[in-house]
């Protein structure tokens, strides 16, 4: 009996701890971090969109990003956590294939908000 409730107890844990730095993403934009992180560098060529940035908050970690395509229109959503097992430091570097998508535009996309990062000229 006592070994099942610590195996119970860790599998719990492991899962706690899992759906902290993952679970997110089934929640949508409505999980990504409302404050717009500092984009150092946007990249658009035909194949791939490449964005370098970082966080405002020293004590804030990259988790992960999420994306749509709407209308030409590419909506990028940024996780940060302050507290997490896996992931460390606050700078991103991302790579989005772009094969068979033409872009004008590119958003960072937050719960309620939105900011322009990149626009074709």
């Amino acid at each position: 009996m006592e070994k099942r409730t610590m195996i119970i107890g860790l599998s719990l844990l492991i899962l706690t701890i899992v759906s902290i730095d993952y679970g997110w993403r089934l929640f949508g934009f409505n999980a990504c971090t409302t404050g717009f992180p500092s984009v150092t560098e946007v990249k658009v060529n035909d194949d791939v969109l490449k964005i370098k940035g970082t966080t405002f908050y020293s004590g804030d970690h990259y988790i992960g990003y999420m994306r749509e395509v709407k209308d030409e229109t590419l909506y990028l959503g940024i996780r940060y956590q302050l507290f997490t097992v896996f992931h460390k430091g606050g700078n991103f570097n991302i790579e989005i294939p772009l094969k068979d998508v033409d872009l004008k535009e590119v958003y960072i996309k937050g719960r309620d908000s939105r900011e322009l990062i990149w626009e074709r000229k």
